[in-house]
């Protein structure tokens, strides 16, 4: 899937492969999203001061308020 588009699908940013990037369930499969190709984008990832960030935690904390997670 990276190989097919390498870029985050919010920001645009050119992601790096292996570490880069994560792919991610556009609807979460808790939520009644598939695992199929057709439900995964690539996001972009690192990690600054142990902390995880990009475009994939962003989208996953904006989740978990949403749930009241």
């Amino acid at each position: 899937m990276w190989t097919a588009n390498p870029y985050c699908v919010d920001c645009g940013k050119l992601t790096d492969f292996p570490n880069g990037f994560e792919l991610d369930h556009e609807i979460p499969v808790e939520d009644g999203g598939s695992e199929d190709d057709s439900n995964l984008r690539v996001r972009c990832v690192w990690w600054e001061h142990g902390k995880k960030c990009g475009c994939h935690e962003a989208k996953t904390q904006r989740e978990k308020r949403a749930a009241g997670r």
